[in-house]
């Protein structure tokens, strides 16, 4: 697993280490946070990951415990950021963090027709504002058809 550490401090989120960044269509990477004292008491926390895709910006919020989350496969993407809330849009009480810019890369399978030609079965694309649940199995969505997906955490 590929470790991207943020720090969050005063609901402000810095990069800690050199990590280069995400690659799109990988599977194995994470952002660990450091979290300051305020974010002890809160159990359940939400990374939301915001990137644009086709000129077009899209979010992904990905609930989880504790201090590691998976990053969803994206595939064909640019300027990724991360953030941290806790609560309900809208509702009292509502914690949030500033975005991080991650960083992103294209991989070799983000060019037309290549993902296919390798035989690959793709996971469906991310729908904005659908909540992902993770724990320390993975990631696990699904679809408009009802169909299961998961994506296992090797460490």
């Amino acid at each position: 697993m590929k470790h991207i550490n943020v720090n969050i401090a005063n609901r402000v989120a810095v990069r800690a280490g050199d990590f280069q960044g995400y690659v799109c269509d990988n599977t194995d990477f994470a952002v660990t946070f450091s979290f300051d004292a305020e974010w002890q008491s809160v159990p359940t926390k939400i990374a939301r990951f915001v990137y644009t895709k086709d000129g077009v910006e899209h979010y992904i919020d990905v609930a989880f415990e504790g201090n590691c989350v998976q990053i969803p496969p994206l595939r064909d993407i640019s300027d990724l950021y991360v953030g941290v809330y806790a609560g309900t849009p809208g509702t009292q009480p509502l914690m949030a963090t500033t975005p991080l810019r991650l960083g992103c890369s294209r991989s070799i399978l983000c060019h037309e027709g290549i993902y296919g030609d390798l035989g690959g079965s793709e996971l469906p694309e991310p729908d904005d504002g659908m909540l992902y649940l993770t724990d320390a199995n993975g990631i696990y969505l699904t679809d408009t058809n009802g169909n299961f997906y998961t994506m296992e955490v090797n460490e």
